[in-house]
């Protein structure tokens, strides 16, 4: 309708039709009132339909983005905590081998002090002995310790990715990092 009332107007006699007909000083008024009324539909149509809808999508991203970096400190917190806590763990599992390792070298040094006076025979006879049971007691410390070390890495495995572990497998990464450390 609009585009034939423009074709009849412009078709009519005595109308001049000079350089673009945006600048024709005649035909501004009509132009900037349908400029106005489409523009004003425009935007009560998009005001009305699209734009809540874009609204409410960025708000949800927002609020999903905010509630991921939430989840995010939380669990740094959590993994934080259990490194503190292996960590005393693990300092306390070389406390308990150290003073397993003092005590065994302190009741070998007692017994080799009281074995003295024995023949040399029976001395060295005690000295195998005890350092035997010094090994086994490192042996033993240090299999204590790889057990502490197993047990809280299947815990914090658990507690951070909810995944189970056995402890055959976290044996095999320790031990596959322990010969990466050494290359």
């Amino acid at each position: 309708m609009l585009t034939c009332l423009t074709v009849v107007l412009a078709a009519a006699p005595g109308v001049a039709q000079t350089g673009l007909p945006q600048f024709n000083v005649p035909d501004m008024a009509p132009q900037l009132i349908w400029l106005a009324l489409t523009f004003g539909f425009m935007y009560l149509v998009l005001s009305r339909t699209t734009l809540p809808s874009i609204a409410s999508v960025i708000e949800e991203r927002q609020t999903h983005i905010q509630r991921d970096l939430d989840n995010a400190e939380r669990l740094k917190v959590e993994a934080d905590q259990a490194l503190v806590v292996y960590e005393q763990k693990l300092a306390q599992a070389h406390a308990r081998a150290k003073i397993i390792v003092t005590e065994s070298q302190e009741r070998v040094a007692a017994e080799v002090s009281e074995g003295h006076s024995k023949s040399e025979v029976d001395l060295a006879r005690q000295m195998s002995e005890a350092q035997e049971r010094i090994g086994l007691a490192k042996t033993r410390a240090v299999h204590h310790i790889d057990a502490i070390v197993v047990e809280m890495v299947g815990e914090i495995i658990t507690r951070l990715a909810d995944v189970d572990v056995s402890d055959a497998e976290i044996d095999m990464a320790i031990a596959m990092q322990q010969s990466l450390a050494t290359e």
